[in-house]
């Protein structure tokens, strides 16, 4: 992926990992096995174009829906 928005997409994305695995961490001190499920399939690749790269708004929307 490149364009000039591409930041905003990586922020979020590492902001997804760090809620996940604070997740996971209440979850397993409760004594809950997380379940990760593997997706052949992902959202991504039907939404990455060229108004994603190049449309602040656009990514905004998609990265924070994602």
């Amino acid at each position: 992926m490149t364009g000039k928005y591409e930041f905003m997409v990586e922020k979020i994305a590492d902001d997804e990992v760090k809620h996940s695995q604070w997740i996971g961490t209440l979850l397993t001190n409760r004594g809950i096995k997380p379940e990760i499920l593997e997706k052949e399939e992902r959202y991504w690749k039907e939404v990455i174009t060229e108004d994603f790269k190049n449309d602040g708004n656009y990514a905004a929307a998609v990265a924070a829906h994602a």
